[in-house]
């Protein structure tokens, strides 16, 4: 997999057993947010990652605070109080079976720029701006 993670402060390896999800490995969280990401859960009716078990090639999700304002789950209130502002989901498949994901997520204290992230093939690539916080500057 072709990757460029410049910005990307917040990641996770996350397996699908049955129903639920949970993380096998993590970086940069806090121990409360890693804590309540390897602890399996079912995604909520609303969740935006359900995609991907619908077979989308990945899941955006550019507005964090907004999605919160949605679909409220206590992990993505853990997530806000980190300021990660957007996350990005790529699904791991063995055929058509959803394995896992990885996630990547980015806060409003990085600088200027953008992540680059591409699929396992190669063909989907995702160019996520990266901000600066108004406040660090």
């Amino acid at each position: 997999m072709r990757t460029t993670l410049c910005g990307i402060e917040y990641g996770a390896l996350l397996l699908h057993e049955g129903e639920k999800f949970h993380a096998a490995a993590t970086r940069g969280y806090w121990e409360k947010v890693e804590h309540s990401l390897r602890h399996p859960y079912s995604l909520g009716a609303n969740s935006p990652v359900q995609a991907l078990l619908n077979g989308e090639p990945l899941v955006e999700i550019p507005d964090v605070i907004g999605h919160e304002v949605e679909a409220p789950t206590s992990r993505t209130e853990a997530v806000i109080s980190l300021g990660i502002c957007g996350v990005l989901f790529v699904p791991l498949r063995r055929d058509s079976l959803l394995l896992g994901m990885t996630s990547a997520a980015r806060s409003r204290r990085v600088g200027a720029g953008n992540a680059v992230v591409f699929d396992a093939a190669g063909d989907h690539e995702i160019s996520i701006p990266i901000t600066v916080n108004p406040r660090d500057v």
